[in-house]
């Protein structure tokens, strides 16, 4: 299982939504720092049950993280990769990978493209769609 890369980690979750992700992993992290751009969304996640005290909400844009406080050795973005347009990923993964640690674990999980989702709503093309998506985990790369 792929959250088990964030065991014993202190996690920058990106796009945490209701917290669902959040609390598979609330018991096994360090801690948790669970972003989200959408204020009222964070606020759901906040009620939704009694956090860990390992456990916080902060309002942020996932492509803008320097006022974040904290040292992050892995990273979770879980139903988020999937909202990014492709030019934006490059841009998305330095801003990421410039918050945190080297060596850091990141767990990415995503639905796969399917015929006839959404995705036609946002104008896309096939052509414009990552072909691999699914749940990977990468480290980020250290400097050399």
């Amino acid at each position: 299982m792929p959250f088990e890369q964030l065991r014993d980690r202190h996690v920058l979750e990106l796009a945490a939504g209701t917290g669902f992700w959040t609390d598979i992993i609330a018991d096994s992290a360090l801690s948790i720092l669970a972003t989200d751009f959408n204020v009222a969304t964070l606020q759901v996640a906040k009620d939704r049950c009694t956090w860990p005290d390992c456990v916080a909400f902060v309002e942020a844009d996932a492509f803008s993280l320097d006022e974040l406080s904290g040292t992050f050795d892995a990273a979770l973005a879980a139903f988020f990769w999937s909202h990014l347009p492709l030019s934006m990923l490059d841009s998305f993964l330095e801003v990421l990978f410039g918050r945190i640690e080297p060596g850091a674990k990141v767990v990415f999980m995503d639905n796969r493209y399917v015929e006839g989702s959404n995705i036609r709503s946002l104008g896309l093309t096939t052509r414009e769609i990552p072909i691999k998506r699914g749940c990977w985990t990468a480290e980020r790369p250290t400097k050399s």
